[in-house]
């Protein structure tokens, strides 16, 4: 695993892989809850997390493409329909870190929201929607705290012109 140097080796083999003999161990959890009061309410909540460790082939460090990873994660997501409004949140932060090798570890935040309401005027529905995503990450290999952020609102028109024949036109404008 560990590519010799002289008399040195190019890592620490015991930092990189404490574990010698796993290849992956992984532990998680998952909730759902659905709450459906009426025809016209529903929601439904997801969450999660996760705790892995696994050796893989990720970074060519010049001693071994072999790394060990060490990742933690934990999510949130709900779904709402309300008399036709449907919205969606999700939620997810979690760390990272590849070990023994510097730098490569980072913590991450994404926010995602939908919302969107569906207009029925006879075969035509109308749908309208905006949106706001939000991306953050914080490691050295990618030169400390990073953030985007999109937002975005679109349209889409479907349209039943027959039994066998649907007319869908969409558009959406994103804002990053």
């Amino acid at each position: 695993i560990i590519t010799w140097s002289g008399s040195r080796p190019w890592a620490n083999p015991d930092e990189r892989f404490p574990e010698k003999d796993l290849s992956l161990r992984q532990q998680g959890t998952n909730a759902f809850i659905q709450f459906n009061p009426s025809p016209d309410i529903q929601l439904d909540l997801d969450m999660g997390a996760q705790l892995s460790c696994s050796m893989k082939i990720f970074v060519d460090s010049q001693a071994s493409p072999l790394t060990t990873n060490d990742s933690k994660s934990h999510y949130a997501n709900i779904i709402t329909d309300v008399y036709g409004i449907k919205a969606q949140c999700a939620y997810q932060f979690g760390y990272q870190e590849t070990l023994g090798v510097n730098l490569w570890d980072y913590t991450y935040v994404n926010l995602d929201t939908n919302l969107e309401y569906e207009l029925r005027l006879g075969d035509l529905s109308i749908r309208p929607g905006i949106s706001y995503r939000k991306a953050f990450y914080d490691g050295g290999f990618i030169g400390g705290a990073h953030e985007i952020i999109t937002k975005a609102g679109s349209l889409r028109l479907d349209y039943q012109v027959m039994k066998a024949l649907r007319l869908v036109a969409a558009m959406r404008y994103d804002q990053y």
